[in-house]
């Protein structure tokens, strides 16, 4: 009997501390990673403001300059977006993320002509000093360093046109 008694406790034992191992590893915080590419720009005006337009996804075309080509269905997070640039990239984009009491705006880029992979970007306002400031942070699942070299300078072209054209309006 003592015998008996003393394995199940050990598979008790054993059970319980497995779980919790377990348990603990999935509570773990996630690492951040960090943006491949990221800029911002403060603006002459309140986080309302900013909000209010970057957060329209369908009015994308009113204020991103180098846009050729828009559609949008939807309104809000799912949201499908299909944009040729004046250079004549194409991407298809879906909004993951809107949320307003953070003000984050997430693009799962779906398909694009000068990346074969899926990534994603994001716009997040904040406040500084009584002024907006808008990011703009791009993140890639590729290591192929390579590949991310070239991205950079059509992230720089395309922030260009979206702090230009956010400019624009304030």
């Amino acid at each position: 009997m003592k015998k008996f008694t003393v394995s199940i406790v050990l598979a008790f034992v054993s059970v319980m501390f497995f779980n919790l191992t377990e348990a603990n590893a999935q509570m773990a915080a996630a690492k951040r990673i960090p943006p491949k590419y990221s800029n911002s720009i403060e603006l002459n005006a309140s986080v309302d403001d900013v909000w209010n337009i970057v957060s329209q996804p369908a009015k994308y075309a009113e204020w991103i300059f180098g846009v050729k080509e828009f559609e949008c269905k939807g309104k809000i997070r799912g949201a499908k977006i299909n944009l040729v640039l004046n250079s004549g990239e194409k991407r298809y984009q879906e909004v993951s993320v809107l949320n307003k009491n953070e003000r984050v705006i997430t693009f799962f880029v779906t398909k694009s002509t000068y990346f074969g992979e899926a990534w994603v970007y994001r716009f997040v306002v904040k406040e500084k000093k009584g002024k907006a400031v808008l990011h703009y942070e791009v993140y890639l699942g590729s290591s192929d360093l390579k590949v991310k070299k070239e991205l950079m300078g059509k992230f720089k072209s395309e922030w260009k046109d979206i702090s230009e054209g956010i400019k624009s309006r304030f």
